[in-house]
Order: structure tokens, then sequence, then C-alpha cells
């Protein structure tokens, strides 16, 4: 199934994910792959999380677990957070930001809960 979006939407999609990504050590993604693109809609990476490395016996380490992130995955965690905090003042600002494409009023903190929601689920580390 092919989803439309408006390019706003994909540059808001893309924005969110940027932020969550670019976030200088902070949250759980670690990033093997993040190539330089100029459209939005090709943004993606490839993480891990960081905060469960394994070691391979060497002084080198091993992710677990990898993910391959793009504007779709930061769409399915809006999706998954709007189904479970629909009601209540929790996320208010992160919808509102969301149903503006305004990514500018998503801080690291909302982009990182966003990507956890689609990946583990629910918000995890934040």
């Amino acid at each position: 199934m092919t989803i439309s979006r408006t390019p706003e939407r994909i540059e808001f999609l893309s924005n969110v994910l940027t932020t969550a990504l670019e976030h200088y050590s902070y949250g759980f993604p670690g990033i093997l792959e993040y190539p330089d693109v100029d459209n939005p809609a090709d943004v993606y990476a490839v993480i891990y999380d960081r905060y469960e490395e394994e070691s391979d016996g060497t002084d080198e380490w091993q992710p677990s677990r990898t993910w391959r992130v793009d504007v779709d995955t930061i769409a399915h965690g809006l999706g998954v957070l709007k189904e479970k905090y629909r009601s209540g003042d929790v996320l208010r600002e992160l919808f509102a930001a969301d149903r503006d494409n305004d990514a500018g009023e998503i801080d690291v903190v909302g982009a990182l809960a966003i990507l956890e929601a689609a990946i583990f689920g629910d918000i995890t580390y934040n």
C-alpha cells in the first residue's frame, strides 16, 4: 500500500527523524548508517539501541539488534502514541505539532519518544 503524503508532511516527518537522530549522545539510538540525502522523503538511518550493546569477546562490540528508520517509522510512532495517549495532556504539545506539521515545536525528548514508540511500542527511555 502506497501512502500519499504532502511535501509539507514529508518534511515534518523527516525533520522529526533528524531531531531524534542528531541528539549528540542523548537518548538510545546509536547510528550505524545515516547518509546525506537531498530529498526529505529519502532520509533514513540504520540505528541500534546503544544501551544494549553486546561484547563480541574483543574490545569491539556488536549491536544485538538494528533498525532501519525513515519517515514511515516516524509516522508509525506518532500513530502509536495517538492510540495510547489520546486522552489527557501528557503529549498535547507533541500532538499539536503533529497536527500543524511544525517540527520546530518538537524537541529531542519528543522526537525520541516518537522513535521509541515506533520501535518498542511505547515510550521506553524518556
